[in-house]
């Protein structure tokens, strides 16, 4: 699951988004079959970071909201390469939406149960 993940931001920082979309999908379900609750943010957030490179952007902003959510009481540390493709993509999906439009999506995706928010995901 952490090796096709490590390789789909490899894909991602190449802009080659299809086999990352597969490869992505993959370790989150990886993750989810081992009950990793932990595990399930970075896949989730890489996909927030995909869909804004599809131009799906209101489905990115609503994926980093539920991932900030799932993040928070866990403690997770964050990455610095999926720290810098997360903010490109934020600051890339706010200015396609405007702020207002970015922050509710952002609002609606904060408010779902991770199921919800896997199946968003799953979804790309």
């Amino acid at each position: 699951a952490i090796g096709a993940h490590n390789l789909a931001l490899a894909k991602i920082g190449l802009g080659d988004l299809e086999p990352a979309r597969i490869l992505l999908k993959d370790s989150l379900r990886a993750r989810l079959e081992l009950s990793w609750p932990e595990g399930v943010v970075f896949p989730l957030e890489a996909l927030g970071v995909l869909a804004s490179g599809l131009s799906r952007h209101e489905t990115a902003a609503t994926i980093f909201g539920a991932a900030r959510m799932l993040r928070e009481p866990l403690g997770l540390h964050e990455e610095h390469i999926e720290t810098r493709f997360r903010e490109r993509a934020i600051t890339e999906s706010r200015a396609a939406l405007g702020d207002d439009a970015f922050g509710r999506a952002f609002e609606a995706g904060a408010a779902l149960a991770e199921a919800a928010a896997v199946a968003l995901a799953l979804d790309l």
